[in-house]
């Protein structure tokens, strides 16, 4: 765990700086987090340089008691992990997960998932998402 924390952390730490120059680009279009209760501070947005096709997206999200980010679906893989409080990860056909600070959560690509702070905290995460070059990062779920 500690192993992921200190990549994470390093990631962040070498790639902030390029972030700040950056526009953003059409693949964030719609991102779940743009919404009330919800503040995502992006920390990288990238285009993978040896792939033709890839993105990686690393935010911080803290979410208010009570306020979620609604089932959505990632063009790649989303991990998810807990830096404080507590969240509700829900999905569709899927019993909900709770993750509390120190924990990891995971979605496939294409699997639709929502977060919820069910705490009287804020929840603090940090979500790192691969995606594919041309698509959005995150779509809205529709049934």
């Amino acid at each position: 765990m500690r192993k992921h924390l200190f990549v994470a952390g390093l990631v962040l730490t070498l790639a902030a700086p390029a972030l700040a120059q950056q526009a953003t680009p059409p693949e964030l279009a719609g991102v779940a987090s743009a919404r009330e209760g919800v503040k995502a501070e992006r920390f990288v947005f990238d285009y993978f340089k040896s792939s033709p096709d890839s993105i990686f997206n690393v935010a911080r999200i803290t979410v208010a008691p009570g306020h979620f980010l609604p089932v959505h679906t990632h063009s790649g893989p989303e991990f998810h992990y807990v830096v404080s409080g507590e969240l509700e990860e829900t999905g569709v056909d899927e019993p909900p997960v709770m993750l509390k600070a120190g924990e990891w959560g995971y979605a496939k690509e294409g699997v639709p998932h929502g977060l919820k702070n069910t705490g009287s905290q804020p929840a603090v995460f940090l979500a790192v998402i691969v995606g594919r070059k041309g698509e959005r990062l995150t779509t809205p779920f529709k049934k």
